[in-house]
């Protein structure tokens, strides 16, 4: 799996570099998130979708299974620039419910 990751203050920012997050991917996504997350600094995730063209119902799992990890420590888990196929997807599955969706990581950092 590609992605990269950058953390700014307590805040973890996860860039996933795919095009696909499908159900292979998932598992590493959860087991990526569980390692950075070990860190006590960080309280919260930004999920950067922006390269992600289509997400399935797995890869919708792994962006929750990071969500669940950030409510255990009272943080937000925000999604970032999420193409109209992923939010098209998230809408049906009424997650743009449970996640503040933004266009950059600017305006989500601030919003912090």
């Amino acid at each position: 799996m590609e992605y990269s990751h950058d953390q700014v203050e307590d805040t973890l920012i996860f860039r996933i570099e795919e095009h696909r997050l499908h159900t292979a991917l998932s598992v590493e996504v959860k087991e990526k998130l569980d390692e950075l997350l070990r860190n006590k600094e960080v309280k919260n995730l930004l999920f950067n979708l922006a390269m992600v063209k289509s997400i399935d119902s797995s890869g919708l799992s792994s962006l929750l299974f990071g969500r669940r990890l950030i409510a255990d420590r009272e943080g937000k888990c925000l999604i970032i620039n999420p193409q109209p196929k992923v939010t098209s997807l998230m809408r049906i599955a009424r997650l743009d419910k449970v996640f503040i969706i933004y266009d950059d990581e600017g305006s989500a950092l601030k919003s912090l």
